[in-house]
């Protein structure tokens, strides 16, 4: 496969995924193929291949004789998503803390201060970037392969849960305080601690999530967003 096609791939990939996790097309839509081939201005080929990645991934479903629609989420799958993130978030920060790379700790404490700073200015944007950035960072840090791959997948769906971590009261201070948390316990080298601050961190998010889901479920009788770790 030439460069040129590598990187149109990857870029009609980023714009669909972009679409996907700001809502453009929300929980439920159907992906209409031939209306974005028209709308990005290339063929199906690009096309198919981005809604084949965003489907293993988890953003996309499809569904035989139907289509393909931006995939719902159920409590039982939001249960199935975080309890994952909870075990690999615990993973690669007990690894980070016994690695303790002086640059993967500066990309950590980096994260982290540019969250403090969104949340002081009340950019909820930039707080939910940061706390991406984090994640991503503490991931790095840790060195392992396979974990990055998976966590950088869980970050995906979580994402397109909503933006509204920072909405619900009191979180986004908390959320400093508790990446803070395992951020000084994986530069003190404390594996088990770090491990433990941060299953207890997502796991604490993940009622949150499941929280929303259950009253936008009541409400409209359908699953669409939740918050963020």
């Amino acid at each position: 496969m030439n460069i040129a096609h590598e990187n149109l791939r990857e870029k009609v990939y980023q714009r669909l995924k972009a679409l996907i996790v700001k809502e453009t097309y929300p929980p439920g839509a159907r992906i209409n193929v031939e209306k974005l081939t028209r709308e990005f201005g290339v063929s199906r080929t690009p096309i198919w291949e981005a809604v084949q990645k965003l489907t293993q991934e988890g953003l996309l479903e499809n569904v035989p004789r139907r289509g393909v629609f931006v995939l719902h989420y159920s409590p039982e799958r939001v249960e199935e998503i975080y309890s994952l993130w909870e075990v690999l978030e615990g993973l690669v920060s007990r690894r980070a803390a016994e690695r303790r790379n002086p640059a993967a700790l500066s990309k950590i404490r980096k994260a982290l201060d540019r969250q403090a700073e969104c949340l002081e200015r009340h950019d909820l944007d930039g707080c939910v970037e940061a706390i991406e950035n984090f994640h991503r960072a503490v991931s790095a840090a840790a060195g392992h392969g396979q974990a990055k791959g998976l966590l950088e997948s869980i970050i995906g769906q979580a994402r397109t849960l909503g933006f509204r971590a920072t909405y619900f009261p009191g979180r986004p201070v908390k959320d400093v305080e508790e990446h803070a948390a395992v951020f000084r316990a994986i530069v003190s080298g404390d594996g088990d601690r770090a491990e433990r601050l941060a299953r207890a961190h997502i796991r604490i998010v993940k009622e949150k999530v499941l929280e929303s889901v259950a009253g936008e479920g009541r409400e409209n009788g359908k699953v669409q967003s939740g918050p963020l770790a």
